[in-house]
């Protein structure tokens, strides 16, 4: 469900900033680590992907197996912090990079990329720490 509610949040938070802000939400990434791995884990990440593309994307199914990828990844480790996050930003940008350098959906050489990626950090460890504090008082 956190899913759901942070792709929703981000649809939001996007229409309200500029790019120009260099504060590029991924909420929906951020959620995966508050995802609770239950036996349909796989399949709420394909679904969740998959309504990404829907809203964010032009490349059907491209998140689906991106947030499978995470979603696995996410799970080798026992702790879940902030490096975890920064760590899954930058593949999920890297990905991302060669997915749309590959379908010619990307005009940007490697030092812009660098640059941008900088800046997806920022507003994204805030809604990491929010979630934290959410998730804390709930337990």
């Amino acid at each position: 469900m956190i899913g759901i509610i942070s792709l929703f949040i981000e649809l939001f938070f996007n229409q309200l900033i500029q790019k120009e802000l260099y504060l590029i939400p991924l909420f929906t990434l951020v959620s995966l680590l508050f995802i609770k791995k239950k036996s349909n884990y796989y399949i709420y990440l394909f679904i969740l992907g998959f309504i990404y593309d829907l809203f964010f994307t032009d490349i059907i199914f491209l998140h689906s197996i991106i947030f499978i990828l995470l979603g696995y990844i996410i799970n080798l480790f026992n702790k879940k912090n902030i490096l975890l996050l920064i760590l899954i930003i930058s593949i999920y940008q890297i990905i991302i990079y060669i997915s749309y350098k590959l379908f010619n959906k990307i005009f940007i050489n490697i030092n812009e990329f660098v640059f941008i990626l900088e800046h997806y950090y920022i507003i994204n460890i805030i809604y990491y720490y929010i979630l934290r504090i959410i998730y804390k008082k709930k337990s």
